[in-house]
């Protein structure tokens, strides 16, 4: 993680840390990607569908690159602006896993065929 003397969270998990100093890694996750810092939240207004646009856009280019670290950040991102709208999340989910798991819950596995990482595999928000 990158050495700040601000507080925040790990992008991946969402691990509270007081203080970046002396991390070199999430203690929660063991994750390496740089922290989100408190010091650079902010509030925007985003319409939830401009919302699904953008993490299905980020899901799709880490199903290109298969590079972990990436799929965690976008499902970690995800996860955390669902916790602020569950039922919205639930309605219309924002990554395609969570789209395709609705319709395989829907009509049951045994009647849809996908590809889709993180169908039936937990991470679908």
């Amino acid at each position: 993680m990158e050495n700040s003397k601000s507080g925040g969270f790990c992008i991946e998990c969402g691990y509270i840390v007081n203080s970046f100093d002396g991390l070199s890694s999430c203690p929660m996750c063991n994750s390496t990607s740089i922290p989100c810092s408190w010091k650079d939240q902010v509030n925007i207004s985003i319409n939830w569908h401009e919302l699904r646009i953008i993490i299905m856009w980020a899901e799709n280019w880490w199903n290109k690159t298969k590079k972990e670290e990436q799929m965690n950040s976008v499902f970690g991102v995800a996860e955390r602006i669902r916790k602020q709208y569950p039922e919205k999340g639930k309605e219309l989910p924002l990554t395609l896993a969570g789209e395709i798991q609705n319709i395989v819950d829907y009509f049951g596995s045994e009647n849809v065929s996908h590809n889709i990482p993180g169908v039936e595999g937990g991470k679908v928000f």
